[in-house]
């Protein structure tokens, strides 16, 4: 019976590889685009930062098994157990959750920066995606709350200006109410995972009418006077920014804009939020009947920059120490700061500060950093000459 072994081995050899030929065949490759990295086991009073936060990966599988697959079918995650501040380099981990086998992935390594973190208030904004049904236009959309927290690393937060809603139209015809999740947005409008928000969505009213003789217009704010010296206007905004005007004349084509009341902020020395009526031409009424609308103004102050000299002070001096001699006995400091701040310091109020715990008698080279120049909040420094301190200690 063994007789033709080898023939039934040969045989047996060739099924494999038809079955192997026949798989290959059946098989594809697909790329799956926009994977979330999730973040695991980060230390509560630190937050992280990616260079991407998303990944895309190169699957294959029989054809039936790829065309269903989404992101949500995959999982990348980054373990920050232990990790401390600082900026690395470091591998993601992916799971296909089906078993369908990864061949690549891109990027296959990202930059992670691990921060303290931080937290602000911001504005929440509407970002809206698709189109209503024919004939039919987007009116005004209210958001609440207006402001929420975000909490985050802090280089994202310090950049961060607002919070965003994306409001998804598919064809409709009839105004709405949606809860809808708070992102932070990159400039390419790609999320950024690593801030949240609190709370974590807004209710967003978005007014959907048709455009047979109505036109949303954006509202014009009127400013007069001036705010207090040292500040400018750096932004005037009203909520909401655009109104549904209706009319049976035929002005409405030409009105682009409804102007407000005039708002007087002379002597204004800080952020302010009013309300103000709108001022509609003849023959021209809100959809919504909408009479007043929210005003802010945002303001900023005028920088200015100064040399000052700074005095050199001693601290931690040890029991039985005196300094003896200085040079030089001061430090020329150029500083910078809010216009009305800036213009009322003088010398007295930049000290140079050294720590002495450590020195025994004798002549020491010191040499200076941003930490030993002290002045009042809210003003910079933007260099200091010399940074070299010669002290001699008796």
């Amino acid at each position: 019976m063994l007789k033709y072994w080898y023939l039934k081995l040969l045989a047996l050899v060739l099924a494999i590889f038809l079955w192997f030929v026949a798989w290959g065949l059946a098989s594809q490759t697909q790329e799956i685009k926009g994977i979330p990295i999730k973040v695991n086991n980060l230390r509560p009073n630190l937050a992280y930062s990616l260079d991407i936060y998303e990944v895309d990966v190169k699957v294959v599988a029989k054809k039936e098994k790829l065309q269903n697959l989404k992101p949500e079918d995959f999982e990348a995650t980054l373990d920050l157990m232990y990790w401390e501040k600082g900026t690395y380099d470091q591998k993601i981990e992916i799971k296909s959750k089906s078993g369908i086998e990864i061949v690549s992935y891109n990027p296959d390594n990202l930059q992670v920066r691990i921060e303290d973190k931080t937290e602000k208030e911001v504005s929440v904004e509407g970002v809206f995606e698709g189109i209503p049904a024919k004939d039919y236009l987007v009116g005004s959309s209210t958001i609440e709350p207006e402001k929420v927290k975000a909490i985050g690393p802090k280089s994202e937060i310090d950049t961060l200006h607002d919070g965003s809603v994306r409001i998804k139209l598919n064809g409709e015809s009839s105004s709405f109410v949606r809860d809808i999740e708070i992102e932070a947005l990159d400039s390419s409008a790609k999320r950024i995972r690593s801030v949240s928000f609190e709370p974590q969505y807004a209710k967003t009213n978005v007014f959907i009418f048709s455009g047979s003789n109505n036109k949303a217009v954006g509202i014009k704010p009127k400013i007069a006077g001036t705010p207090l010296a040292g500040y400018w206007i750096s932004g005037v905004s009203t909520v909401p920014s655009t109104i549904i005007i209706n009319s049976e004349s035929a002005k409405l084509t030409s009105i682009e804009s409804i102007e407000t009341s005039i708002y007087d902020v002379t002597g204004l020395k800080e952020n302010k939020e009013d309300t103000v009526t709108l001022v509609f031409p003849a023959e021209i009424a809100s959809v919504e009947n909408i009479k007043e609308v929210k005003i802010r103004i945002e303001l900023s102050s005028i920088e200015m920059t100064r040399e000052l000299y700074g005095s050199i002070g001693f601290i931690n001096t040890k029991e039985g120490h005196r300094v003896v001699r200085v040079s030089p006995e001061d430090i020329r400091v150029v500083i910078s700061g809010p216009l009305n701040i800036i213009r009322s310091l003088t010398s007295s109020n930049v000290k140079i500060e050294i720590n002495i715990a450590d020195k025994e008698p004798g002549t020491h080279r010191i040499e200076l950093n941003q930490d030993n120049i002290k002045v009042p909040a809210g003003v910079g420094v933007i260099s200091f000459l010399p940074n070299l301190v010669e002290i001699t200690i008796n």
